[in-house]
């Protein structure tokens, strides 16, 4: 699949095979056939798979830990990757002689190094094991140090391989976050993970890979229903009362959210509502993202005072429902997300939880409506009038 934008990284051609000893000899595998694609800059990929489809040996290949036997990689910028605990650090150096190693990597001079390394020990948490070898350090403590380096040092790519489920659900929650501002920033990534939830989370494409080679490659949302049809699975609802943002208290338990429809004529509303709990009295806002991956919409409750003086002063299940008119979106795949904020912080965040397509019989010809290859994400029906005015004909004198 060509991206439109401009290439981060170029991917022609590539083949890797193993070759195995076993009681009857060797043994050839073929762990990537020929395969190709392109990443652009600011764009997002994830990669499924099932085990020994070829999705490390891919990343490995990328991050130029492997040769592949035919084919080429082009990376045009800097990138990052974080394939297993330690990637990339020396066992023998200490924590704070391996920042300043990845710095100098990267082409940091090593006064600007001094001014980051707080910053980076800081993410990391590890305390005074900052000036011991790493080879002292837990899992735990690598991953968060290795983490914290890849995603502080400014990068165009960003790769990572299966690592958020590594760690405590607290620091997990603290990675998310930091690659969500790094994303923000405009920073490609490419991630693998079995987390079908991870990828629909963080990336706009996603490719499947099937025996080394790549079999669907699109939208993440079309591409995950391919993945799921492939390997026989149904997607079963999602526990939604985890929070992707800070809510110590508890103040917020979200219980279900959903839409009106999940393929909707581009002439007919569409509606997403959200159902919580409230287990402490507080002012709360709400508000709703829906995105095609280039920041469509975000309409927020306390706009329109849904919930009077932003206060909700009673305990109880609320609620919520955000209501798009007709002729709004273009013909498309959208994604809808919510926020709760207690007006200081974030108590919830799921800002790809659902998803809907716009469709349309009339001019299906033009799917979708576009402009010199240009998609646009809205497509507005305003009023439009014709009047017949004159004949037109010119008097000559």
């Amino acid at each position: 699949m060509m991206t439109t934008q401009d290439p981060l990284i170029q991917v022609e051609g590539v083949a890797k095979r193993f070759q195995l000893q076993n009681a009857q000899g060797k043994e050839y595998i073929d762990a990537l056939s020929p395969l190709s694609f392109e990443l652009g800059r600011g764009e997002t990929l994830g990669i499924m798979g099932q085990n020994g489809s070829g999705k490390s040996t891919l990343l490995k290949i990328l991050s130029g830990i492997l040769k592949p036997d035919s084919g080429q990689v082009k990376i045009y910028g800097t990138f990052a990757a974080i394939l297993d605990l330690g990637f990339g650090m020396v066992p023998e150096f200490t924590g704070r002689e391996n920042i300043f190693l990845a710095g100098s990597m990267a082409g940091y001079k090593k006064r600007l190094m001094r001014a980051m390394v707080e910053e980076i020990i800081d993410f990391a948490e590890i305390g005074d094991f900052i000036d011991q070898p790493v080879r002292h350090y837990s899992n735990g403590m690598y991953l968060r140090l290795a983490f914290a380096i890849k995603t502080l040092l400014q990068v165009d790519l960003l790769i990572l391989d299966e690592i958020m489920t590594v760690g405590d659900i607290r620091f997990q929650e603290k990675c998310k976050l930091k690659i969500q501002q790094l994303l923000r920033q405009g920073a490609s990534l490419i991630i693998v993970s079995h987390s079908l939830r991870e990828i629909a989370e963080y990336t706009h494409r996603a490719l499947i890979l099937d025996h080394g080679r790549i079999v669907a490659d699109g939208e993440t949302m079309s591409v995950i229903d391919t993945y799921e049809a492939r390997s026989g699975l149904k997607r079963q609802k999602e526990d939604v009362s985890v929070n992707f943002a800070s809510d110590p208290d508890h103040c917020i338990t979200v219980l279900d959210y959903w839409v009106s429809a999940h393929q909707a004529q581009i002439e007919e509303p569409v509606t997403a509502s959200i159902r919580f709990r409230v287990n402490k009295p507080g002012q709360y806002d709400l508000m709703i993202y829906i995105s095609d991956f280039s920041n469509v919409l975000l309409s927020d409750s306390f706009s329109y005072r849904v919930t009077p003086e932003y206060s909700i002063t009673t305990e109880g299940i609320y609620e919520c429902s955000c209501h798009v008119p007709p002729n709004f979106f273009n013909v498309g795949t959208f994604y809808v997300g919510f926020i709760i904020s207690d007006g200081h912080s974030s108590l919830y965040e799921n800002m790809r939880c659902l998803s809907f397509g716009v469709t349309s019989s009339y001019h299906a010809w033009i799917r979708p409506w576009s402009m010199n290859d240009k998609k646009f994400s809205l497509k507005p029906s305003f009023d439009w009038h014709m009047q017949y005015r004159s004949t037109g004909d010119k008097t000559i004198s």
